[in-house]
């Protein structure tokens, strides 16, 4: 099954504009949005790449694309980092047909380090794997609240793109169980 063109249509049918990739990506879906009302705004840099293409199935290169993935949303930005109020929240999903190599996995479903200090963006990896039907990822980020409770909350880049993405697994493995019993 070609994933690809199902992507395509859930990320538009959602509002995600499709734009030309950059090199090393096989699809780059865009959108600006707000989380918190007119409050805190962003733009979603959604990079899906096929693992299975120039040997990304390692996760030292899949790094390296979600790395240049990070830069090329970051080029869009005149402001450094630091001075930003609109963020880039930049998600890289690898699609793989075949099982993916347990390294991979471990790494992807590491938790997430801390965010830095500079701020200014907000970015996150995920595999899908359609061999197992498996979605892969670091799972929820919590946000601290008030009176050392925490959230996981949609206002979190990182939740809103995992409940995407979730959903976009859910999608992708109803269509290839559907292909399966044809």
């Amino acid at each position: 099954m070609d994933a690809f063109p199902h992507i395509v249509e859930f990320l538009t049918a959602r509002g995600y504009l499709i734009e030309p990739p950059r090199p090393g990506a096989q699809l780059l879906a865009t959108r600006r949005g707000h989380s918190l009302g007119i409050f805190l705004p962003y733009v979603d840099f959604i990079c899906v790449h096929d693992l299975q293409l120039e040997g990304a199935g390692d996760f030292a290169a899949f790094s390296r694309l979600h790395e240049a993935d990070r830069a090329a949303a970051g080029s869009r930005f005149r402001l450094p980092r630091i001075l930003r109020y609109k963020i880039p929240n930049v998600v890289s999903i690898g699609v793989s047909g075949e099982a993916c190599p347990q390294g991979l996995i471990d790494e992807v479903e590491k938790p997430a380090p801390r965010r830095s200090a500079i701020g200014g963006e907000t970015h996150s990896m995920y595999v899908l794997d359609l061999e197992r039907l498996l979605l892969h990822s670091q799972g929820p980020e919590a946000t601290s609240t008030r009176y050392g409770g925490s959230t996981t909350t949609a206002v979190n880049p990182t939740n809103r793109a995992l409940r995407l993405v979730i959903e976009l697994a859910e999608t992708l493995f109803a269509a290839e169980q559907g292909a399966a019993r044809a």
